[in-house]
């Protein structure tokens, strides 16, 4: 039994070293688009994300990257800003009286147009965002406190994943 008690504790051990990396997509979206299937899709895609960015390294920098993808009427603008992309080394946030711990986490949001994408098929849609989010990519500069985040690696495997979805050309 005692033989069996320090195989448990080595294996837990073990898995404290394991750093699985998360991809996900946030959406933020007006009223309209509860109507439509944009929202499952966009759900979907980001599962595969996930599933796709669980097990891959970029350094100890960050092990949460969160994009934001928004698509509201242009009525609701203000309500939706793109905010400038940040760094949450080690904090806790509230959002609608929800608590969230956010460690080593990078957040930045991209907005689709509004009438392009309500009107566009479940391929267009999804092509809208790969290239947004490729644009945004491109566009990134990490914080100085992002020492140890391989950017460049993650930027190609970002593409290489659109890519086997046949999302960019």
């Amino acid at each position: 039994m005692e033989h069996f008690l320090r195989e448990i504790e080595f294996l837990d051990k073990e898995l404290l070293k394991i750093k699985l990396m998360k991809v996900a997509l946030r959406q933020s979206y007006s009223i309209e688009f509860k109507q439509t299937t944009k929202n499952n899709e966009i759900k979907d895609l980001s599962e595969k994300l996930e599933t796709f960015f669980k097990l891959k390294d970029y350094g100890a920098s960050i092990q949460s990257y969160i994009i934001g993808v928004i698509y509201a009427h242009p009525n609701f603008d203000p309500f939706y800003k793109i905010r400038k992309p940040k760094y949450f080394e080690d904090e806790k946030e509230i959002h609608d009286g929800l608590e969230a711990y956010l460690y080593k986490s990078f957040e930045f949001n991209v907005k689709l147009d509004f009438y392009t994408f309500f009107n566009s098929t479940k391929e267009e849609g999804l092509k809208m965002i790969a290239n947004e989010i490729m644009q945004a990519l491109s566009d990134i500069n990490y914080p100085k406190k992002v020492t140890d985040f391989n950017g460049a690696a993650f930027h190609k495997d970002v593409e290489c994943f659109f890519r086997d979805l046949n999302l960019l050309q």
